[in-house]
C-alpha cells in the first residue's frame, strides 16, 4: 500500500536541492523566468519524453521518420530562442535518433514524477527514462554536456542518486537501481549501481539537507557551474554574488576577502565553460582555430591497451576488466619509441591493442598533432 504523503508541507523538486545544495541562497528564489540553458534542456527533454512515449506505444526501439517528424515540432515551439541554440537543440535530438534504442520489454516511462516525503518537504522529480525489472531497476538521464563523466563521477552524481532514492522509495522490492548518464552528443552512456541500503542512506541526508534549508536563516549566494540555469543570474534576478565576480583586490587580506575571491572562482570558471562550449561548437564544424599563439579544436591521441592474459585470468571471476587497468599512454609510447627504435610499433602492435581517442583541447601552434 502506498503511504500518503503529507499535504502540509511544501512541495520542492530535486533540481532546487541540488542547487542550494551548492547555493543555499537559491532556495529562496522565488523569480519564474528561465534562463537559455533552461529552456534548452527542456526542449530535449520534451524529445525524449515524446519520442520514449511513441516508441514503447508502436512497440519499436527506433522510429527514425517520427523522431525527424518530432524535431520539427519542437523546434517550432522553441522557435524564440536564438538560431545557434536552436541548432544546438536539433543535433542533440538528432543524436537521440541516431544512438538510443528503447528496451520496450522493460520501459515503465519518460517524465513519470516520483515523490517522497521528508523530514521537512515533499520532494519530487521528473525522471527522463525508467526501467524496471524484477527487483533492479535502470534510470536513464539526458545531458547535453561537453564532458564525458567517468563511471565514478556518475556515482556521485547528486541528480541520479536523488531519483535512485526516489524510485527505490516507490518500488519496496528494489535491491539495486543503476543510473546511467546519457549524452546524446557523443551517443556515450555511463553508469553507477547503488544498493537499496545506500539509496536509504542518501535519503537520510537529503532530508538533514532539506531541514536545513527550510529553517535555516541567512543564506549564502555561491556563484558556481549551475547559475546558468537559474533565474537569479540572469538581467534584475538580484544575485549580487554573481553580479560582483570582477575588481577583487589582488592582495587578499581577510578571510571574507579570501571567501569572496573563492565564490569569483565559480563564477569565472562557469563563464570559461560556457565560452569554452561555444568554440567546441565551432571547431566541430569549422576545424581548428589559431589565436594568440595557440591551436584550438579537436586533436586525436593515441595510446595502447596491453593485452595480458595474466591479469585476464586473475580477474576472471570479477566484475572488473583488465583492459581498464593496464595501458600505454601518449608519453609512454614516446619513451618506447626512442629505446626500441625501429622496432618499437612492431613490438607493441603485437602486445597490446591500439585506441584513438578525439578529445577538445589546445596545443601552441607548431606542436606536432
Amino acid at each position: 500500500m502506498t503511504r500518503c504523503l503529507s499535504v502540509n508541507k511544501p512541495r520542492r523538486h530535486q533540481t532546487d536541492l541540488k542547487a542550494a545544495s551548492i547555493c543555499p541562497a537559491s532556495w529562496d528564489v522565488t523569480d519564474g523566468r528561465r534562463t537559455e540553458a533552461a529552456a534548452r534542456g527542456t526542449a530535449v527533454h520534451e524529445f525524449v519524453e515524446r519520442y520514449n512515449v511513441h516508441r514503447a506505444k508502436v512497440g519499436r526501439r527506433t522510429d527514425v521518420e517520427y523522431g525527424r517528424e518530432l524535431i520539427s515540432q519542437i523546434l517550432s515551439e522553441y522557435g524564440h530562442m536564438r538560431p545557434e541554440i536552436q541548432e544546438e537543440i536539433h543535433m542533440l535530438c538528432q543524436g537521440v535518433i541516431d544512438t538510443h534504442l528503447l528496451n520496450i520489454e522493460t520501459f515503465y516511462g519518460s517524465e513519470e514524477t516520483f515523490k517522497a516525503e521528508l523530514a521537512s518537504i515533499v520532494l519530487t522529480g521528473r525522471l527522463d527514462e525508467l526501467h524496471i525489472s524484477e527487483d533492479a531497476a535502470e534510470i536513464i538521464d539526458t545531458k547535453s554536456n561537453h564532458v564525458i563523466p567517468s563511471n565514478g563521477k556518475v556515482a556521485e552524481d547528486f541528480q541520479l542518486r536523488t531519483y535512485g532514492f526516489l524510485v527505490a522509495t516507490k518500488f519496496p522490492q528494489l535491491q539495486e537501481v543503476k543510473g546511467t548518464i546519457y549524452l546524446p552528443r557523443y551517443g556515450v552512456y555511463r553508469s553507477a549501481i547503488w544498493e537499496r541500503d545506500e539509496l536509504m542512506r542518501w535519503g537520510e541526508h537529503l532530508s538533514r539537507l532539506t531541514d536545513s534549508l527550510e529553517n535555516g536563516g541567512q543564506k549564502e549566494s555561491v556563484p558556481n557551474p549551475l547559475c546558468q540555469y537559474c533565474a537569479a543570474s540572469l538581467p534584475g534576478g538580484g544575485c549580487k554574488a554573481w553580479a560582483k565576480t570582477y575588481g577583487l583586490e589582488s592582495v587578499v587580506r581577510s578571510e571574507s576577502e579570501a571567501q569572496e575571491a573563492a565564490k569569483q572562482i565559480f563564477a569565472l570558471e562557469q563563464r570559461l565553460k560556457v565560452r569554452r562550449s561555444v568554440l567546441q561548437s565551432y571547431c566541430k564544424d569549422n576545424g581548428k582555430v589559431d589565436a594568440g599563439g595557440r591551436r584550438f579544436g579537436y586533436f586525436e591521441s593515441e595510446s595502447y591497451k596491453v593485452n595480458t592474459a595474466v591479469l585476464e585470468d586473475a580477474l576472471l571471476n570479477t566484475d572488473l576488466d583488465p583492459y581498464d587497468y593496464l595501458s600505454v599512454s601518449a608519453a609512454d609510447l614516446k619513451k618506447l619509441r626512442r629505446a626500441l627504435g625501429k622496432e618499437a610499433d612492431a613490438v607493441i602492435a603485437d602486445i597490446s591493442e591500439k585506441k584513438i581517442t578525439t578529445r577538445f583541447s589546445e596545443k601552441a601552434i607548431g606542436t606536432d598533432e
